[in-house]
């Protein structure tokens, strides 16, 4: 979940970045980003901020390129002025819809999932054909792990929304499912950054 600290909003520039700039440690990362070192760090682990780190080195140790946070933070700023960017505090979790995901598991009633094609956030049309295998593997995954409990909609049934503008209610309807997960990759050479969402067809609550 990417929540910006108050002292400087996403629209705003936050660093001078200069062709192939290189920021050798988590505080250099942090200054240019003007945040702190803690939502640096979650931004890494929950919405693929694009740090790397030292082989062979002790952990911790990181840099970052200029250029790719520059990058990502143009990605991110499009994804909220379309209406698919991170979760808002406004859209948290529901406990009712938690809630109702464990009683079903406990009651043996399948729950029906449909995994949306994963959005190519690299910027780059060849990794088009990279989203859609994801899918299909994320697809497969899913339908693996508990057979009894989760039933998948086929890959086939879901490349229709592919970038579509249908909301997730809608699509929830059409495909009669009861959540839909839909996500993004990232790819930086031979990094990949996947996020996923997990949503209630019903209220459109992220679970």
């Amino acid at each position: 979940m990417l929540m910006p600290d108050k002292e400087t909003p996403l629209n705003q520039s936050v660093g001078t970045s200069t062709a192939g700039q290189r920021l050798d440690s988590s505080k250099e990362i942090a200054t240019y980003l003007r945040r702190s070192p803690r939502t640096v760090r979650r931004w890494e682990r929950e919405e693929g901020l694009p740090v790397h780190r030292h082989q062979h080195r002790k952990k911790g140790t990181v840099y970052a390129f200029a250029h790719e946070i520059d990058a990502w933070l143009k990605s991110r700023l499009k994804e909220e002025r379309t209406g698919h960017g991170p979760v808002s505090p406004t859209s948290a979790p529901s406990p009712s819809s938690g809630g109702e995901l464990e009683k079903r598991a406990r009651l043996g009633q399948p729950i029906v999932i449909a995994v949306l094609p994963l959005r190519n956030l690299s910027g780059d049309c060849d990794q088009e054909r990279f989203a859609d295998g994801l899918t299909e593997e994320l697809i497969s995954e899913i339908g693996l792990c508990c057979p009894n409990l989760l039933r998948v909609i086929a890959v086939t049934s879901v490349l229709q929304y592919k970038k579509s503008p249908k909301s997730i209610q809608q699509i929830g309807r059409e495909l009669g499912v009861d959540y839909i997960l839909e996500g993004a990759i990232r790819r930086y050479g031979r990094r990949v950054r996947l996020t996923a969402r997990l949503i209630a067809a019903r209220d459109q609550a992220h679970v």
